[in-house]
């Protein structure tokens, strides 16, 4: 009988035994997804905000710039194929070496002012080429380029027609303060003389050009 008992004692020990270690494994399991966010191997975006090992790769149409590599803002805008398209830009510093056209619908969005592109030359930063493009929640600094007399943010003659949505919105634009010559912040270009019309902007800090925003108008 003593045999018995123990016999039975043990298989419920080796019983029990699996059962804990199972658990033991779904905790575990559970704890690391709840640790990270994860989403596959080429999108990856940490509880902090920053990005790591991105690329033009969309999810639920939002692509993910690579931290670091300005020119993979490009590569995101020539993946954006669909109306409406938002491109993330991760904190720190995204040197970029040739204008940005936002020809398409697309939301051009920072982590605040943390996240700051750079021109590598004197030429404009960012091209608003389409009624329903934006940008928001970034900085621009040309400070880096000397004797700059480009444009951080140009409206061309595109504009126009209406929009539901704001272009520009809590953006921080810095330039070389004394060394720049006729460089603007923000310019509005009108070259055929249609007008640029709707424009909405918000929230803009910008210091360091000869003119913080500039209307280029042609009159028919």
């Amino acid at each position: 009988m003593k045999k018995k008992n123990e016999s039975k004692l043990n298989n419920l020990f080796r019983r029990n035994k699996t059962v804990f270690m199972l658990a033991f494994f779904f905790i575990f399991l559970g704890v690391g997804i709840l640790a990270t966010t994860t989403i596959t191997n080429t999108n990856v975006n940490s509880p902090t905000g920053t990005y790591t090992n991105l690329s033009a790769d969309s999810i639920n149409e939002v692509l993910y710039v690579q931290a670091g590599n300005g020119s993979d803002i490009k590569r995101a805008i020539d993946a954006c194929t669909t109306d409406g398209c938002e491109i993330i830009l991760p904190e720190g510093n995204l040197t970029i070496t040739t204008t940005i056209n936002l020809d398409k619908d697309i939301l051009l969005r920072g982590n605040g002012e943390a996240t700051v592109i750079y021109p590598n030359g004197d030429f404009d930063v960012v091209h608003m080429n389409s009624t329903r493009s934006s940008v928001r929640d970034l900085k621009i600094d040309t400070s880096n380029v000397a004797s700059y007399s480009s444009n951080a943010i140009v409206f061309d003659d595109d504009i126009r027609y209406g929009a539901s949505r704001e272009h520009l919105s809590n953006l921080y634009i810095d330039g070389t303060r004394n060394d720049t010559t006729g460089s603007s912040g923000i310019l509005f270009k009108d070259d055929d003389g249609a007008g640029i019309t709707w424009v909405k902007i918000s929230d803009i800090e910008i210091e360091g050009f000869n003119y913080g925003i500039l209307m280029n108008w042609r009159w028919r």
